[in-house]
């Protein structure tokens, strides 16, 4: 099991490590470097030897010994790397190291290379040739043998060489130090804003990082993550990656926050920011609207009257597949992503103004498939999602809300809803036929997933199910996925599963190979959630595990699920009849699905110390 979040009310950064004290006779090395003095090609890079500068200043007052190199060609870079790795090696085993670098990166074929001021870049070749490769500097850490190492990697311009040739901006990825960590910043995205101040915003806040005493290190990562997102109006990011096991930078270790209650260490959990968001109910005359198409495949029995289509509550002997046609309204868009190209947009006013159902068609399976396909391959993620409703969902609540989870997630790929017999009512016997009904419906969405993953194009298949879907769904992948003898799918995202916890650890490692990630939205405020356990006899659900209390634990899930808590904030976007606001929750999904990072690289996750969670069991 990798993590516990929690979503709740602030955010920040996640740090997935555990904090213990350090000897005091610690031995600490720095190896800090700022690069001004590019060439034309690369542009230069004013600001980052007086940001070197000021750090190696700060780690030299709190006890470090630094080694400062300024304006390095790339022998000096390597030499500098070289010196970390002898001290640390002529050190004691728990010695700490930091390697920090301000200055051009460049990223080409998936690797990353540090530029000196001899880096030529008229081909990709040539950075490769001229470039230090991050691989190096972990290397050399690692032969020292010793932990925690940090790897600090402050990118604060792109290159214009970068741009030139095309490149990826900021670094690719590469392995940590072992034992260690890397903490990246950037401006993904964006081009920096003029420099107003002597040092920049990231290396004062990694100052004060540096010089936090009172803090944990799991504290002030996450103050260091807020800070840079804020001071810069939400442009520039601090990534983190790996994982430690001594908190290297405190110089006093204070005493471990207790539970008065029994004594126990305070539990830690991960956060988001519930981040209002204004929504448009009544939209301004002339409105722009996204006019988008939902596919769905279903088995509940169609039904014709004269020239209208509809579906009934009955099951199906067999799958049926459509479109439908949901104008979206333009209030609900997620931050300032442009919809997909393929949209298309009306102005409207009037009674038309509004946002809802507009046409529901069936089309024959080959046909239906095609179109699909046509979606996915003018996208550049070649992706499809599929969704899987919950508990007491009309057809068309399911048709709208795969609409508006695909605009407010800015996913680029093609939406889906698998849309089973519900029988859209809330009481006790609705929700034991409902239950009755999403275990038949099994068997069709597996067969419908197999169709997907075959006939679609799409590279990646994610699949989003909520409540009592998530029982259907969980079993469907792994099934397919099972069949194929492949890991057949994406991302699959369980919000508020209502699956039986004993249930969810017997599927567990087969779920493990068949995504490359189940993501759990854990939630005991979900309005499916709080019907189900009453309706379900009291028996625990899935979402209502707790990391902070043990509960998750006991299940010693695999390492491919990640356990968000999220019942500080409305999950209910799955739920019919919402109306936002849910930016933390969609916020977070969407760039799960963006950027497929685990939590502890997405930007709205944040660690937090909690006694308690309320209204657990």
């Amino acid at each position: 099991m990798r993590i516990c979040v929690r979503l709740g009310a602030a955010m920040a950064a996640i740090a997935i490590f555990v904090c213990a004290p350090h000897a005091a006779a610690q031995s600490r090395y720095a190896a800090v470097i700022g690069v001004d003095a590019y060439s034309e090609e690369l542009s230069p890079h004013a600001g980052a030897v007086a940001d070197a500068r000021a750090v190696a200043e700060a780690f030299a007052a709190v006890g470090f010994e630094v080694e400062l190199v300024e304006d390095p060609r790339q022998g000096d870079i390597r030499r500098a790397a070289f010196w970390l790795s002898d001290q640390l090696g002529r050190a004691d085993d728990d010695a700490l190291g930091v390697f920090y670098f301000a200055g051009h990166v460049a990223q080409t074929d998936g690797l990353t290379f540090l530029l000196g001021t001899d880096a030529r870049a008229g081909d990709a070749l040539e950075i490769v040739e001229t470039g230090v490769p991050a691989s190096y500097i972990v290397s050399q850490l690692d032969s020292a043998e010793n932990t925690p190492n940090f790897i600090v990697l402050d990118i604060t311009a792109p290159s214009e060489a970068a741009q030139r040739l095309g490149l990826p901006r900021g670094s690719g990825a590469f392995d940590t130090p072992d034992g260690g960590m890397i903490i990246l910043s950037d401006y993904p995205g964006h081009a920096p804003p003029p420099r107003a101040q002597v040092s920049s915003i990231f290396t004062q806040a990694f100052i004060d990082f540096i010089n936090d005493e009172r803090s944990g290190l799991a504290r002030r990562l996450e103050t260091l993550r807020v800070r840079v997102y804020e001071d810069t109006d939400r442009l520039r990011r601090v990534w983190m990656a790996g994982s430690i096991e001594a908190d290297g930078f405190r110089l006093a270790a204070p005493e471990p926050e207790e539970d008065e209650a029994n004594g126990e260490p305070a539990s830690a959990v991960i956060t988001l920011r519930d981040t209002e968001r204004e929504t448009t109910a009544e939209p301004a005359t002339g409105a722009r609207f996204h006019d988008a198409e939902i596919f769905f495949a279903t088995d509940r029995e169609p039904v014709f009257a004269n020239a209208d289509f509809t579906l009934s509550d009955s099951q199906a002997d067999q799958l049926s597949f459509g479109a439908a046609r949901v104008l979206v309204a333009p209030g609900l868009t997620r931050g300032d992503l442009e919809p997909p190209a393929w949209w298309e947009f009306e102005n409207l006013d009037g009674d038309d103004a509004r946002p809802g159902l507009r046409a529901l068609d069936l089309r024959d399976q080959d046909a239906f498939f095609a179109n699909v396909r046509g979606i996915v391959q003018r996208t550049d993620e070649r992706a499809a999602f599929v969704y899987v409703h919950g508990f007491a969902t009309p057809p068309e609540e399911a048709v709208i809300r795969t609409a508006r989870l695909h605009h407010e997630l800015g996913f680029d790929g093609a939406p889906i809803a698998f849309i089973w017999p519900s029988q859209g009512e809330a009481s006790a016997l609705g929700y034991d036929r409902d239950a009755v009904a999403v275990d038949r419906a099994a068997a069709r969405l597996e067969r419908f997933l197999e169709f997907v993953v075959e006939r679609t194009g799409a590279e990646r298949v994610h699949v989003i199910a909520h409540a009592l879907g998530a029982r259907a769904a969980l079993r469907a992948t792994i099934n397919v996925a099972e069949r194929r003898g492949v890991r057949a799918f994406g991302e699959v995202i369980l919000a508020a599963p209502d699956i039986d916890a004993a249930q969810l650890a017997s599927l567990a490692q087969g779920a493990a190979a068949a995504a490359e990630r189940i993501t759990i939205y854990g939630s005991v405020t979900d309005p499916s959630i709080t019907e189900a356990r009453r309706y379900a006899g009291d028996v625990r659900r899935a979402s209502e595990l707790s990391g902070a209390d043990g509960s998750l634990d006991d299940l010693e899930l695999p390492e491919a699920f990640e356990f968000i808590e999220a019942s500080d904030v409305r999950t209910d976007i799955f739920s019919a009849g919402d109306t936002g606001p849910f930016a933390s929750i969609i916020e977070d999904m969407g760039e799960l699905l963006a950027t497929h990072a685990p939590p502890s690289e997405r930007s709205r996750t944040i660690l937090i110390e909690r006694e308690t969670l309320e209204g657990r069991t």
